[in-house]
């Protein structure tokens, strides 16, 4: 009786299974099981217990339980399955782990349990796992995983491959910016990244001169999201870089270019303006503007430089004839 109530009690699913043999023909019958093991095969114990179970539970024989059942009479040694999928019409498909362990002589008990739910999550999360490693490896900017709590940081090859570092868990850029951000940029990013972890702003996304592995600046784009708890504690941010050091060196050329080119239009004894389609000055030098203050009349050359006549649409004023797309040279006779 307190056998049985311990079977019935356990909170798995589990069977007395004996085994037998007539006429050459090996003979398993269960001898009890409980209420769990209905809810987890959706067997029956009323269809199953002193039956033969090779009629009405077929995966014993399929699976090879019948011959572990023998294994575990003969020697003595419980059998463990480890994780089984079972398919078939008269159980739940679906994921199981089995073990089988002796009891007395012939007699052995089976305790299983559905890992169903197990095994899907395990499925959901490898291929959750699949997507990210195919972003991380297949991006072009370098990805990053700022654990907060734990003050650790995941970064992926191509992020080792912007910075120039090594791949050996030293580097955290986050932790220390002072160490990994440009002077002139150190207070912008530090007070914008402080600003986002304690809620002043709801997105973090910088542009700024690095520190790479070899002493020099690289101008990067960081971008992340960051991960709070239900009290408001931030708990992970993950992002990327990117690498913006070719555009940001053009644009400092480009600045470094319309620089010189004023300085040089600016110093030019002659007249030099622009026009655009509706005669107003869009440029202007020095000279030209030191003409429109004093009106003297000296003897200057004066430039007049028209880059493109465009389509003029109907009803629009035309420019004037003289501002038409040439290059007139006006010398005093």
């Amino acid at each position: 009786m307190l056998f049985r109530q311990a079977v019935r009690n356990y909170p798995g699913g589990i069977s007395v299974i004996e085994m037998s043999e007539n006429t050459g023909r090996r003979i398993l019958r269960a001898l009890e099981g409980n209420r769990a093991s209905e809810e987890i095969t959706g067997l029956m114990l009323e269809d199953t217990l002193g039956k033969d179970l090779a009629e009405v539970f077929p995966p014993v024989n399929e699976h090879g339980f019948a011959d572990a059942i023998a294994s575990v009479c003969a020697t003595g040694t419980a059998v463990n399955f480890g994780e089984l999928y079972i398919d078939h019409g008269v159980v739940t498909p679906g994921w199981y782990t089995v073990s089988i362990f002796p009891l007395s002589g012939n007699i052995v008990g089976v305790a299983f349990a559905s890992i169903d739910n197990k095994k899907k999550m395990e499925l959901a999360l490898r291929e959750s796992e699949e997507r990210w490693h195919l972003v991380v490896w297949g991006a072009d900017d370098g990805i990053w995983d700022w654990n907060i709590a734990k003050n650790s940081i995941f970064y992926s090859d191509r992020w080792y491959t912007i910075t120039g570092y090594k791949l050996d868990g030293s580097v955290n850029h986050f932790s220390d910016l002072s160490r990994y951000v440009h002077p002139d940029d150190l207070a912008r990013v530090r007070s914008d990244l402080g600003n986002y972890i304690t809620h002043k702003s709801s997105v973090f996304s910088e542009e700024y001169r690095m520190r790479t592995a070899d002493g020099g600046y690289k101008w990067v784009h960081d971008r992340g999201q960051i991960v709070f708890s239900t009290e408001g504690k931030p708990l992970r941010m993950a992002g990327s870089t990117s690498d913006i050091d070719p555009r940001k060196r053009a644009e400092e050329a480009l600045i470094r270019e319309r620089i010189l080119l004023r300085t040089l239009i600016d110093n030019l004894p002659d007249i030099v303006y622009v026009k655009d389609i509706n005669s107003r000055r869009t440029v202007a030098n020095a000279a030209h503007l030191r003409k429109r203050h004093r009106r003297d009349h000296r003897p200057r050359l004066e430039l007049r430089l028209r880059l493109c006549q465009p389509v003029i649409p109907p009803g629009q004023r035309r420019p004037r004839r003289s501002d038409r797309q040439r290059i007139s040279v006006i010398r005093p006779w």
